[in-house]
């Protein structure tokens, strides 16, 4: 199928040059690449898939998903949370994603921490990890991940959320994928964090 074999491709993108989209199939994000920002953020996505590109992978699923996020990522004012969607849903892509419902360990709904190490929720009988328990910033994190993209996603982050998501999300990539991009440093001197 050629949305495969492009996807496929595309993981394999120059990363420093955005304009290897005509051998890709993939549309021209000019806006993308005309912003520094969100073309950093834009290579940051291009890293992971690259990473994970031989993992066993639905690509044509990923490869329209990755076309969406494309399109936001291009043409929203707050394109950040649909940088952070990619990452929460791809980490389900791959089965590490953190659960958000219940305890990882036992099902048990009470006394919920939030871990980076455990995986998710935890109850305080399975916490083995450091715990990370600002509700706001989860809840946040749960509206992304579970979030359709057929509809609008309509929050204004605030720059302490964005910042502890981030951070989150690298350190859960790290944790449980050894995972880091190049990208991520020099987004780290252009957001400061």
């Amino acid at each position: 199928d050629d949305a495969v074999r492009a996807f496929e491709r595309s993981v394999q993108i120059n990363k420093s040059n955005w304009q290897g989209h005509e051998e890709l199939g993939m549309i021209y994000y000019r806006k993308i690449k005309d912003n520094l920002e969100k073309f950093t953020y834009g290579q940051h996505l291009s890293e992971i898939l690259h990473f994970f590109s031989e993992s066993p992978l639905d690509h044509q699923k990923m490869y329209e998903f990755t076309k969406k996020i494309l399109d936001k990522i291009e043409n929203e004012v707050y394109f950040v949370r649909y940088v952070n969607m990619f990452e929460l849903k791809f980490l389900h892509l791959l089965g590490v994603a953190p659960n958000f419902s219940a305890c990882a360990a036992c099902g048990s709904l009470h006394d919920l921490r939030f871990s980076v190490e455990d995986g998710g929720y935890v109850c305080g009988d399975h916490a083995t990890g450091k715990t990370w328990a600002d509700p706001d910033v989860v809840d946040r994190m749960k509206l992304l991940y579970y979030h359709d993209l057929k509809n609008p996603l309509d929050f204004k982050p605030d720059d302490r959320i964005r910042r502890e998501i981030r951070l989150f999300l690298d350190a859960y990539y790290l944790y449980h994928l050894n995972f880091k991009s190049k990208s991520r440093s020099i987004l780290a001197g252009l957001i400061g964090y």
